[in-house]
């Protein structure tokens, strides 16, 4: 059946509900809230720290810092300082123009006399009359040798002596008359050999040149036959081989056996050196018999090159 309502439509009605029974609510817990004294507490310790680090900072980098600043300072007031000047004293900067260069005159060119280089060690050249003089010198006058040798820095002898005890004394005197060289004695019999083949490392050549009056050929020849007669010396042989070239000079090979009193043979070649003759020495040998005798016999065999 249709309900007509004729005043209007009806307002249909609502049914009730009856709730159904929920579950008690799960009761909410309330913030406590923290107390003020322990709030207080723990900002106070964190600012404590934090105050003894910046404080333990600036005590150990007090010195950094404090000449950092300074010179942060000091670099502002020069740049400010030196800004202001440029701007107030200076002015703008105009542009530089190139000078032009001056004119350069030529100086005069001192014209020396031509010298004839040294291609040579002359220094070693005049060591080879050292060693051998000093060496004779040195050996006491009963005492013959039957060689002496030297070339280069190297020396060889063989000494004739009477007994152990003379073998000695010539061995502590040769040590002393020659204390730059490092000497090897090899006694044999009555013989004592003497070997050194280098100078000690502290040892020096002598401070010499040779003479611009010995600088031909032919002057060299002339004060070596000149010398020799002067100390009556003999020679006995001569030889002179042909010229080889070094360092743009011509070396000629000479040899030369002399014969004297030792005495006059050590001052013809002392007297070489002094007058700074313009040779290589390369090689002086020789022997001497009865040096305490009359009947003395000394020989020289010397070998140098002359420069042309």
């Amino acid at each position: 059946m249709i309900d007509i309502n004729l005043l209007g439509k009806g307002q249909k009605t609502i049914p009730e509900i009856t709730p159904k029974e929920s579950a008690p609510a799960t009761p909410i817990k309330e913030e406590v809230p923290l107390q003020p004294g322990k709030t207080i507490s723990l900002q106070f310790i964190f600012l404590l720290i934090i105050a003894l680090v910046i404080v333990i900072s600036f005590l150990r980098y007090r010195e950094d810092i404090i000449n950092y600043s300074k010179n942060m300072w000091d670099t502002l007031w020069t740049t400010e300082e030196q800004q202001t000047v440029t701007e107030q004293e200076i002015g703008p900067q105009q542009p530089v123009q190139a000078e032009p260069e001056p004119v350069r005159v030529p100086e005069p060119v001192s014209v020396s006399e031509p010298v004839t280089p040294v291609t040579w060690n002359y220094k070693r050249s005049i060591e080879h009359i050292n060693m051998y003089t000093a060496f004779v010198r040195s050996l006491p006058p009963n005492v013959n040798y039957n060689i002496l040798s030297v070339r280069r820095n190297s020396i060889i002898s063989e000494i004739e002596t009477e007994n152990d005890t003379q073998m000695f004394d010539t061995e502590t005197a040769v040590r002393r008359g020659l204390p730059v060289y490092s000497f090897n004695f090899i006694p044999k019999d009555r013989l004592l050999q003497a070997f050194s083949s280098a100078q000690k490392p502290d040892a020096e050549l002598p401070e010499v040149t040779p003479s611009k009056e010995y600088a031909t050929p032919e002057a060299n020849r002339n004060a070596i036959n000149s010398l020799s007669k002067q100390y009556k010396l003999t020679i006995k042989e001569q030889t002179e081989a042909a010229p080889t070239e070094r360092g743009n000079l011509m070396f000629i090979p000479v040899w030369i056996k002399f014969s004297g009193t030792e005495a006059n043979i050590l001052q013809f070649l002392n007297d070489i050196k002094e007058k700074g003759l313009s040779i290589n020495i390369t090689k002086i040998s020789g022997l001497s018999k009865n040096r305490s005798k009359s009947n003395e016999v000394s020989e020289l065999n010397f070998n140098f090159e002359i420069i042309m």
